[in-house]
C-alpha cells in the first residue's frame, strides 16, 4: 500500500477538497462495484459503476487523472483514494499498521522542485517576501507518531501551511486562496530551511526572517507623537495632533509595518473619540497605547521589525474555502461607560469563530445602531454578510467568500455571500475543532500562557487567547453583588480547578442569568479568554456548550436563573487593587498632561509608592517616584513610560 494515500483520510481530503465532495466520494468508494487496485509500481486504479476510472501515480494527488468530466479534483479521484485506504495489508505488512515514519521534512524540498512545480516567478516572489521581514513559526512533528494529520509538518505565515502527506507538496494544505497557495508553499520550505540551521531539536520554533531597513525613522515618528500627547495630554493635544498622527500612520502603512499601523489607528479612534465628545474614549486604553508604541519601537532594535512591528505580513489574506466554527460573541455599546451622547448608540458584536483546519481563531465584527434612550436589545437577530449573527456564533460557517486580515479579523464579501453557508449540528465543538483549540489540562494552558512574550511587544492578533475548555466537574456557582461578579469554579479530569468570571455588562443584562443557567446544566466544554492570575486559570466566557446546545450569554434574549449563593470568591486581591490604583493614576497624567497635573498629583503618587512597597513591588514603585522628579531633563515623558511599561509588565506577569 501506499503511505502518501494511506495519510490522507477524511480529514485531510476535506481539507484539500470540501467536507461535501467527501462524503460523495465515501459513498462511491463504499459502492459494491467499485474496483480498485495496485499495480507493482504502486500505480493505483479505482473503475466505478458509472464507467469513470481513477488513476493516481506517482506524484500523488497533484497529478491524478479521471476520465469523468470533471476539472481539478473529483470525487472519484477522493474515492479512489478512500477505496485504497480500505484495501487490505499487503502480506509484507502488519494488519492494522500505521504509515511508516519517514524523515522527510519541508526543508527537503530544494530549490530545484520548487522552481519545477511551481515556476522561477514564484520561488523569487517567496525569496523577496523573506527579505522583506516576516515572522515564521515552524511547528515540527511529534517524532513518536506519523507526521500526518494533526501531526502534520507545519509552518504558520501567519497563514498556516501543513504538509499533510510527507513528501507530496501537492497535498499541502494552506487557508489562503488558490492563487496565493504556491508562494506560501514556497515561503513555507524555505522558513524550514531556517529552523533546521538555527534550532534542529524544538518542536517550535518562532523566527523573525529577513530584515525591514529604515523603520527606525518611522516609530521615532510615532513615539514622538506620544510623547507630546504625554506632555501635553490628551485635553490640549487630542485635535491637533490628529493630522500628524494619521500621516505617519500612512507612512507606518507603506513600510508595511502592521503592528505599529494597528497602534497608530487604535490611537487615533482614541483621540478622535475625545476631541468629539465619544464615548469610546478610555483613559487607561489610551495609556496603554502610548505605552505600545514605545514598546514596540524598544523591542524592534533588537527583536527585529518583523516579529514587533508586523514587517512583511499581508494586510489582507483572501481564503480559499474555510471551515469555521463558531465559540461565541461579545457585544459591547458606545455608553457602556453610563456617558451618555446625542444620536443613536453604537454597538459592536465581535463573533469568535475556529478555523478548523489552521487552529486559529478569527474574529468577524458586525456594527450596528440602536435608538438612545431605549434598553439594549439583543444581536442575536441581526445579520452580517446575510448570515444571523445567532447562527455564526454558535454553528458552522463553510465560505469561499471570506478575507482576514493581519491582525485575524475576518471580513465577508458581500457579492459572494451565496458562496457561504451556516449550518448548527448537535455537539459542534466536540466533532470539529481541533486539538489545537481545546484545553483538556488546565496545568499545561497555564504553563503555555505563563511562556508567552509580553503583550506589547507579541503579535496584534485578535483572540489569540480564546480556547474552548474541557470541563469534568462545575463548582458552586456564585454572585458578588457589591463587584457584579459572578464565578463558578470547575475542574479538569486531573482535579486541577480553574475559575469561571463573568461581571454583569450594561450591553447585554441578560447575560449573567443566561451563564448561572448555564453553567448549572452540567455543561462538558466552555469558550472563552484565557488568562491567569496568582497560579489559576481564569476564564472569561464567551460561550456554554449545554446538554441542550451551545449558549452564547451576550446574545441571551431574557430569562431567569435560579437564585445565587452570595459571597462568590472573587478571583482579585488586594494586590490587584494596588495595580488599578497605579493603572488610574498613570491614566489620569496622560489624559491632563505631565506638565498640566495639579496640585494633588505627588500626594497620589507618594500614597502609590508606599502601597507598592507594602506588596513588595519595589521596583515599580521607584519608577512611579521617578514622576515627581519630572524624568529626564532630555524628554521628561521617559519617567512615565518606563513607569507604564513596568506596570503593565507586572499585569501581564500575574
Amino acid at each position: 500500500m501506499r503511505d502518501d494515500l494511506v495519510a490522507l483520510d477524511e480529514d485531510a481530503l476535506s481539507a484539500l477538497t470540501n467536507r461535501g465532495l467527501v462524503k460523495r466520494a465515501r459513498r462511491l468508494a463504499d459502492a459494491p462495484r467499485t474496483r480498485c487496485r495496485v499495480d507493482a509500481g504502486g500505480v493505483v486504479t479505482a473503475d466505478f459503476d458509472d464507467g469513470a476510472t481513477a488513476v493516481i501515480d506517482a506524484s500523488g494527488l497533484e497529478g491524478a487523472r479521471c476520465t469523468c468530466a470533471a476539472t481539478g479534483m473529483c470525487r472519484h479521484i477522493l474515492a479512489a483514494v478512500l477505496a485504497h485506504r480500505g484495501l487490505p495489508p499487503s502480506p509484507t505488512s502488519p494488519i492494522g499498521s500505521p504509515p511508516r515514519r519517514i524523515s522527510w521534512t519541508p526543508a527537503s524540498v530544494g530549490d530545484e522542485e520548487l522552481v519545477r512545480r511551481y515556476g522561477t516567478a514564484v520561488l523569487e516572489a517567496a525569496r523577496a517576501r523573506i527579505a522583506s521581514g516576516l515572522v515564521a513559526v515552524v511547528l515540527r512533528p511529534d517524532p513518536s507518531s506519523p507526521a500526518v494529520g494533526a501531526n502534520a509538518a507545519a509552518v504558520e505565515l501567519p497563514a498556516t501551511v501543513r504538509f499533510l502527506v510527507p513528501g507530496d507538496l501537492g497535498a499541502a494544505h494552506t487557508d489562503v486562496n488558490p492563487e496565493a497557495r504556491a508562494e506560501h508553499i514556497a515561503v513555507a520550505a524555505l522558513a524550514w530551511r531556517e529552523a533546521d540551521r538555527t534550532d534542529r531539536s524544538s518542536r517550535r520554533v518562532e523566527m523573525s526572517l529577513g530584515a525591514a531597513l529604515g523603520t527606525n525613522a518611522r516609530t521615532d515618528e510615532l513615539t514622538g507623537i506620544a510623547d507630546c500627547i504625554l506632555i501635553d495630554g490628551v485635553r490640549q493635544s487630542a485635535a491637533t495632533l490628529a493630522p500628524m498622527l494619521a500621516a505617519a500612520r500612512s507612512r507606518l502603512d507603506r513600510a508595511g509595518l502592521r503592528w505599529a499601523v494597528a497602534v497608530a489607528d487604535d490611537l487615533s479612534e482614541q483621540l478622535s473619540g475625545y476631541a468629539t465628545g465619544h464615548s469610546g474614549y478610555s483613559r487607561r486604553r489610551t495609556a496603554e497605547l502610548l505605552a505600545e508604541g514605545h514598546a514596540r519601537a524598544r523591542a524592534a532594535r533588537t527583536l527585529g521589525a518583523a516579529a514587533v512591528l508586523g514587517a512583511g505580513i499581508a494586510a489582507t489574506t483572501p481564503m480559499r474555502r474555510v471551515r469555521l466554527v463558531g465559540l461565541g460573541a461579545r457585544v459591547s455599546r458606545s455608553d457602556d461607560d453610563g456617558f451618555r451622547t446625542e444620536g443613536p448608540v453604537a454597538v459592536t458584536t465581535d463573533i469568535f469563530l475556529g478555523d478548523v483546519d489552521s487552529a486559529v481563531v478569527v474574529v468577524l465584527r458586525a456594527r450596528s445602531h440602536q435608538p438612545a434612550g431605549e434598553p439594549p436589545r439583543s444581536t442575536v437577530g441581526n445579520r452580517t454578510g446575510g448570515v444571523l449573527i445567532g447562527d455564526l456564533a454558535r454553528g458552522c460557517l463553510v465560505t469561499e467568500s471570506a478575507a482576514r486580515s493581519a491582525d485575524r479579523m475576518l471580513s465577508l464579501t458581500s457579492n459572494r455571500v451565496a458562496r457561504t453557508t451556516v449550518t448548527t449540528p448537535p455537539a459542534i465543538w466536540s466533532q470539529a475543532l481541533p486539538p489545537g483549540l481545546l484545553v483538556d489540562d488546565y496545568a499545561r494552558a497555564l504553563d503555555q500562557l505563563a511562556a508567552r512574550g509580553f503583550r506589547l511587544v507579541r503579535p496584534r492578533v485578535a483572540a489569540e487567547s480564546v480556547r474552548v475548555v474541557e470541563i469534568d466537574e462545575v463548582g458552586p456557582i456564585g454572585y458578588r453583588p457589591g463587584a457584579q461578579l459572578l464565578t463558578a469554579d470547575v475542574f479538569d479530569r486531573a482535579g486541577h480547578r480553574a475559575t469561571v468570571a463573568a461581571r454583569y455588562r450594561p450591553a447585554c443584562p441578560s447575560g449573567l442569568d443566561a451563564l448561572a443557567s448555564a453553567l448549572a446544566s452540567g455543561p462538558r466544554m466552555i469558550s472563552g479568554v484565557l488568562g491567569r492570575r496568582s497560579g489559576r486559570l481564569l476564564i472569561d466566557p464567551l460561550a456554554v456548550a449545554t446538554p441542550a446546545g451551545v449558549v452564547v450569554p451576550d446574545l441571551a434574549e431574557g430569562g431567569d436563573a435560579d437564585p445565587l449563593q452570595l459571597g462568590a470568591p472573587d478571583p482579585g486581591d488586594g494586590l490587584d487593587q494596588t495595580l488599578r490604583e497605579v493603572a488610574g493614576l498613570l491614566a489620569d497624567a496622560a489624559h491632563a498632561g505631565l506638565r498640566h497635573v495639579g496640585g494633588a498629583f505627588p500626594g497620589r503618587v507618594g500614597g502609590a509608592c508606599e502601597r507598592l512597597h507594602r506588596v513588595g513591588l519595589h521596583r515599580l514603585a521607584d519608577d512611579l517616584d521617578g514622576l515627581l522628579s519630572g524624568g529626564s531633563a532630555r524628554n521628561p515623558a521617559d519617567a512615565w513610560v518606563r513607569a507604564e511599561l513596568r506596570l503593565l509588565a507586572t499585569v501581564d506577569a500575574r
